[in-house]
Order: C-alpha cells, then sequence, then structure tokens
C-alpha cells in the first residue's frame, strides 16, 4: 500500500488488531500534527526520522522503532529519503502492556524481521491461523523489547525556552550557564533548577541531549564527521566521537549506518 497522510484505508478502522505498510521516500518529507486511535510503531531501517510530541522530540535513527501510544499528537520529518514500516496496533486486543508514553525500543534481529512480516502481509490475515499467531509472537518481543534515550525534552518556563531556542540557533555555544543566565532574566542557581524542573535534565546532559540529536540529523544527511564536530562546538572530531561513542555505545559512522545488529539492536 502507499502512505500518504491522511492514511486511507485509515487503520484505526481496520479489523485486525494489527495492521501496517512498508514505506520508502526517496526524498525529505513532512508529515503534521496528528494521532491515531490506535498505538503506533515506527521502525525505520535507514535514513533518519524526527518525531516532535507536546514536551519534546525523538530522533529515531535505522534499526530503532519509536513506540507512539494511541491518542498522541505527532508529527513527523524525513531530512532525507527513508526506508521504514508502520505499524498500527489495539493493544486492549493484548495482555501484554506496552509504555504509556512515547519510547525508543532497540530492536534485536527477530523482532525487526517479525515487524517487517506483519507490516508486509494483507490487513486480514491477522485475524486468525499463521497471521494471527506471527502477531502474538511480535508483542511478546516489543514487550520484552530495551529502551533507548534519544529524546530531548522542550520546557515550558520561558527562560527555560529562551536558553533552548538560543542553544538551537547556535548548538557551538560554549559559554557556561553563569553567562547565559545573564540573558536568560534569572540567576545562575534558578535557571539550574528550572532547567531539572522543566526538563529531568541537568543544563550540561540537555545541551549534550541536543548536540547528540543534532548530530545524528547531520550524519545521516550525509555531512562529515569533521563538520559536524566543529559546528557543534567541539575542539576536534576525536572528542565529538569520545562524546558520541559514551552516549550511544558505538563511533558515529556505524551508528548511523546500522552496520552492526549486535552493536546497535
Amino acid at each position: 500500500m502507499d502512505f500518504s497522510y491522511p492514511l486511507s484505508p485509515d487503520p484505526d478502522e481496520a479489523q485486525s488488531p494489527v495492521v501496517g505498510w512498508h514505506h520508502d521516500s526517496v526524498e525529505a518529507k513532512i508529515f503534521p500534527p496528528h494521532r491515531h486511535r490506535r498505538a503506533q510503531l515506527m521502525h525505520v531501517t535507514s535514513g533518519i526520522v524526527v518525531v516532535e510530541v507536546e514536551n519534546g522530540r525523538w530522533v529515531v535513527p535505522p534499526v530503532r522503532a519509536l513506540w507512539i501510544p494511541a491518542g498522541i499528537t505527532h508529527s513527523a520529518r524525513y531530512p532525507r529519503g527513508v526506508a521504514m514500516r508502520h505499524l498500527y496496533l489495539e493493544m486492549s486486543t493484548f495482555e501484554q502492556e506496552m509504555p504509556a508514553h512515547c519510547a525508543l525500543l532497540q530492536l534485536d534481529g527477530l523482532t525487526k524481521e517479525l515487524i517487517k512480516a506483519v507490516a508486509e502481509q494483507p490487513w486480514e490475515a491477522g485475524l486468525s491461523g499463521p497471521g494471527a499467531r506471527l502477531i502474538a509472537v511480535l508483542i511478546d518481543r516489543l514487550a520484552q523489547s530495551a529502551r533507548s534515550d534519544l529524546y530531548l525534552p522542550t520546557g515550558q518556563d520561558r527562560r527555560v525556552r529562551r536558553v533552548m531556542d538560543a542553544l538551537m540557533q547556535d548548538p557551538s555555544d560554549q559559554r557556561s550557564l553563569r553567562e547565559i543566565a545573564k540573558n536568560a532574566s534569572a540567576s545562575e542557581r534558578t535557571l539550574a533548577r528550572l532547567f531539572k524542573d522543566d526538563t529531568g535534565l541537568t543544563f550540561g546532559d540537555w545541551r549534550q541531549q541536543l548536540r547528540l540529536h543534532l548530530a545524528i540529523e547531520r550524519l545521516a544527511s550525509g555531512d562529515s564527521i569533521a563538520q559536524v564536530a566543529f559546528d557543534l562546538g567541539y575542539g576536534s572530531p576525536s572528542s565529538f566521537t569520545t562524546m558520541f561513542r559514551k552516549a550511544l555505545g558505538v563511533p558515529p559512522a556505524r551508528y548511523i549506518k546500522g552496520a552492526s545488529a549486535d552493536g546497535l539492536a
């Protein structure tokens, strides 16, 4: 089936408890804010997808899958072409519990193959027989999947947002929180508390998470590691690679290419 927005036929109205699409796009795209009555699983096999929700944004890189619970308003954009699979799940049908909030799932080889098979089967196949059994195994695997953390919360306090907006415009800004606080109508101590209360992260952790998000987008769009490193304020590609490896367990090139399921899944 072709994948376009709004979806037709509508997966929310399907009889099978799980239905899906296999979707490839050779160009960048933007999907406006929307939501589904069913939960959605967005599995990226190449390229990346940036998903924005009410209080933050997710970067979904290759061989990961974003779990979006039913009723969550979200938008999506592809900075370049992607290959991905979408599943829409009527979770009231199943006993297994999935996260109540968006979550980035790490997928092993079996789970990826199950997603592929379910996304490509006819919608009515999941009503009974082998199709239904395939779905049952998939739900078990998803419920057991480990979580990744590529979420960037957006603050609600105007002073926090002012700082966030400035750093998004210039992620290479190396100023300390004390220096930044001078332009945020707050003391360093107040701003540090506001960041933690508003996002659950310290200022330093939030800035690193922002740089990680932007790095993944840039690298997936074909920019060199050296250029990304310097543009994000790192003194050398090696210092950037060290940060990236510490955060995600593998160096940038390997992460983006998804070269090893053992390292990335």
